[in-house]
């Protein structure tokens, strides 16, 4: 992991960034059962809502850690959102174009 606070993790990939959801929201919100995130080209600004994430134990909005736009939204979350409950790597929520 590159970056990485409370709830999530940022890495470097070319020139955009992935964010994911880090061990310790895992640990502190239980099994995810649903997540709200924005769509590709939507721009998210740092400190911002940018997701809603509904789990075993908690119902949370999320801040962006980053500004930036949205490049892609992690496909397997379409389908379910199970991928936040395994690997840190394969948490990933979304790909972002960071906002210089």
């Amino acid at each position: 992991m590159e970056n990485e606070n409370k709830y999530f993790w940022t890495k470097k990939d070319g020139d955009n960034v992935r964010l994911g959801l880090s061990k310790d929201a895992q640990d502190e919100l239980g099994n995810v059962t649903y997540i709200d995130l924005p769509k590709a080209g939507s721009k998210l600004v740092a400190g911002d809502t940018f997701a809603s994430i509904e789990a075993e134990k908690a119902v949370s909005d999320m801040p962006s850690p980053v500004s930036g736009t949205v490049v892609e939204v992690n496909p397997a979350l379409k389908e379910s959102p199970d991928a936040l409950n395994g690997d840190w790597d394969e948490a990933w929520l979304l790909t972002l174009s960071e906002s210089k």
